[in-house]
């Protein structure tokens, strides 16, 4: 059979796709205003870039992304208070040494060792700077009578029964996680002796457990638990109001660069999970969205894919889409058909779970010895800002029509 030969892009058809890509996708996040802002800035941006980077020695390059690592960190450990921040360079110390000894076996863990040692020197730059930490005492709630006994752990029932009616079930899972924990450190209490500093106290007990942006998420957790309970007049007032989430720097998510892609597509090993990457990069799709696509939503012969919620995945916002297929997209869902009611099944043909994903991801971008920050999320930006790069979506279109999933190539990115 001769081989189906691959049409070439022409500019037009390249310009049309950038429009359809990067700024649907960011349309689509941010609203139509806001998307259409990002999408112009991000192009700015892409320009400067380029312009500093045709300009700029190494030695400068190396000088300005350490800082840059610094300020980030400076950023987000600036409102903690001088104990705290004594406490966490001991800490960082150790990691500091822990991964630099770790570098010394395996190069491929340097980035890892340079976020540590950007942590340790912002930490040392705000002991030595006091006056750039912004730290605000809490506020004391003003003594008032007491409300009727409703204890926590009767609340927490009532509104775990209460959000099964709309959120998913990741999203219950992490919400009972959350309120294990808190009934934990406090044991069961009524709702109306909580104070501002309990909160304070939990989020300082969570600092080094876990990352700073899951303390930030079980924070809004708890404050919106409480916000329902003032809701329904089972409190006067909520306790938590005013208390503030750690602040974690804003990034958006890391896209690949397509030398990154192409290692990436290479140790993948396993047939249905690199259609499942490929698809990923081609879509926009998110990963519950992927792993919970079925047949029935899926229309080859009019090249449409429909995104819906299901029982076990939620559309985000809750608003179902049409999303167009490329000749590339048909032919990995072609190659991917089976008996089963999922698209993206596994080697025992049972679709995947978010979990398995995430961890599978994580293990190929390691073993490709790829920058740890590289996420599943990223080949959702990935798709957005290969699109809105001169040239950029092209290559990533071609990495996907010359990569072929078999077993004399497989999963070989020939960017």
């Amino acid at each position: 059979m001769a081989k189906r030969k691959k049409k070439k892009l022409t500019r037009e058809e390249l310009d049309r796709l950038t429009e359809q890509s990067g700024l649907e996708i960011l349309k689509e996040i941010h609203g139509d205003v806001e998307g259409e802002k990002r999408y112009r800035e991000i192009q700015e941006k892409v320009k400067a870039e380029s312009e500093r980077d045709r300009n700029e020695t190494s030695v400068e390059r190396e000088k300005r992304l350490k800082q840059e690592r610094i300020d980030k960190w400076i950023n987000a450990y600036k409102h903690m208070t001088m104990a705290e921040l004594l406490g966490l360079r001991d800490l960082f110390v150790r990691d500091v040494k822990t991964a630099a000894k770790e570098m010394s076996y395996d190069p491929g863990k340097k980035e890892e060792y340079l976020q540590a040692k950007a942590k340790y020197d912002a930490i040392v730059h705000l002991i030595d700077n006091p006056n750039e930490i912004e730290v605000k005492k809490p506020e004391i709630k003003e003594e008032t009578e007491p409300a009727e006994q409703y204890m926590f752990s009767e609340f927490k029932k009532s509104y775990i029964e209460h959000v099964k009616t709309d959120k998913a079930p990741k999203t219950l899972e992490n919400i009972e996680r959350v309120f294990k924990h808190f009934e934990a450190f406090f044991g069961d209490k009524s709702l109306s002796e909580f104070v501002p500093e309990d909160l304070e106290k939990y989020k300082a007990s969570r600092k080094g457990k876990v990352k700073d942006v899951t303390i930030s998420n079980e924070i809004r957790t708890i404050k919106a638990a409480f916000q329902k309970a003032v809701d329904w007049g089972r409190l006067k007032e909520h306790p938590f109001s005013k208390v503030k989430i750690i602040p974690v720097p804003e990034q958006d998510a890391r896209p690949f660069t397509k030398d990154e892609f192409q290692k990436l597509c290479g140790v993948i090993n396993d047939d249905s999970f690199l259609r499942i990457v490929k698809f990923a990069v081609l879509t926009g799709m998110r990963r519950g969205e992927i792993i919970g696509l079925k047949w029935e939503n899926v229309d080859i012969s009019k090249k449409k894919i429909t995104v819906v919620s299901s029982g076990e995945h939620r559309v985000k916002h809750g608003k179902m889409r049409k999303i167009p297929m490329n000749d590339e997209v048909v032919q990995i869902l072609e190659e991917a058909k089976s008996d089963s009611e999922y698209v993206f099944i596994n080697k025992q043909k049972k679709p995947y779970k978010e979990g398995t994903v995430t961890k599978k991801f994580k293990g190929y971008i390691r073993k490709a010895k790829l920058p740890d920050e590289l996420h599943f999320h990223s080949l959702r930006e990935t798709f957005a800002s290969w699109g809105m790069s001169e040239g950029d979506f092209a290559l990533c279109y071609e990495a996907i029509t010359r990569s072929r999933i078999g077993k004399d190539n497989r999963g070989v990115c020939n960017i």
